[in-house]
């Protein structure tokens, strides 16, 4: 019997810094059995830390490069000319501006199978850009056309974009997984993170994962902590994320104002997440 041909996929993303769209799409790209998927990785923008890890476990990765700031058409045809090179089977873009740009562009290049993802909720134009609202208006006139599916990563999700104007019977609602085998209680770990950050054995770690955004709303949670701080002598605060460091004037002016800044530990990016929250006592979301 001949041997089957591998599905080829092609994802298309915006970008691929640390984030939570950008650490869904390497875990499938590595995941996704090579005997069976062919993947292949594309960067409107930069590789970015992401995308350089994914180049070094063996996954191809191409960044685009194009501009933020203003759209190009030669950068879609760009996009369309790599896509008619490798010819995949599946094009799977994520985020607003990776689902109209490499949509339109998948089109271009002839590949009839594309599949959009939906990882937002709201759009609020106080918080979010106005290219970035605009951009999902743009995707939501084009969705009867352009993807074959749309995966949300949420029934709150699906619900917002369909009332935005999204197809939503093409809608299809995969929520997020954990793997428990890597987020899971470890005593080392737990022990370790404490050590580093000065957080006694006694004490009690409480924490936020997320880009410092308004909406991870870091200033509620801030302000939360400080007056629990003002309570219980044993409470420390640990914050991961994109630009969540004191060099951040607004986070560092929140934390000094609860007069606990002893307690409070931003640590930025950190590509050890699984062993951060194994140290935490308490895992928020103050959104």
């Amino acid at each position: 019997m001949p041997r089957r041909r591998s599905i080829e996929v092609a994802h298309v993303i915006t970008g691929l810094p640390v984030g939570g769209a950008q650490t869904v799409l390497s875990q499938l790209a590595r995941r996704l059995p090579p005997s069976e998927f062919g993947t292949k990785v594309i960067s409107l923008t930069e590789k970015g830390a992401v995308g350089l890890d994914l180049e070094a476990s063996g996954v191809a990765v191409q960044a685009m490069n194009m501009s933020r700031a203003v759209p190009n058409p030669l950068s879609l045809f760009r996009l369309s000319s790599v896509l008619r090179k490798w010819r995949p089977d599946v094009v799977q873009t994520w985020l607003y501006h990776g689902d109209l740009v490499g949509g339109l562009a998948a089109k271009l290049a002839g590949r009839r199978r594309v599949v959009w993802n939906i990882r937002h909720s709201s759009l609020d134009p106080r918080h979010d850009r106005r290219s970035t609202i605009w951009c999902a208006k743009a995707c939501a006139a084009l969705s009867g056309r352009l993807p074959s599916v749309i995966v949300c990563n949420s029934d709150a999700g699906a619900s917002i974009h369909a009332g935005l104007g999204y197809d939503g019977g093409r809608m299809r609602i995969i929520p997020n997984g954990v793997d428990v085998e890597t987020f899971r209680p470890d005593a080392s770990a737990r022990s370790d993170v404490r050590g580093e950050l000065g957080v006694p054995g006694d004490g009690f770690l409480i924490g936020l994962i997320g880009r410092f955004h308004p909406q991870k709303d870091h200033r509620t949670f801030v302000r939360a902590a400080g007056r629990l701080a003002s309570l219980d002598g044993r409470t420390h605060f640990v914050l991961c994320g994109e630009n969540v460091t004191r060099d951040n004037p607004d986070l560092a002016s929140w934390i000094e104002a609860t007069g606990h800044e002893d307690r409070f530990h931003p640590l930025g990016v950190r590509s050890d997440v699984p062993r951060i929250t194994a140290a935490l006592d308490v895992s928020t979301s103050s959104w």
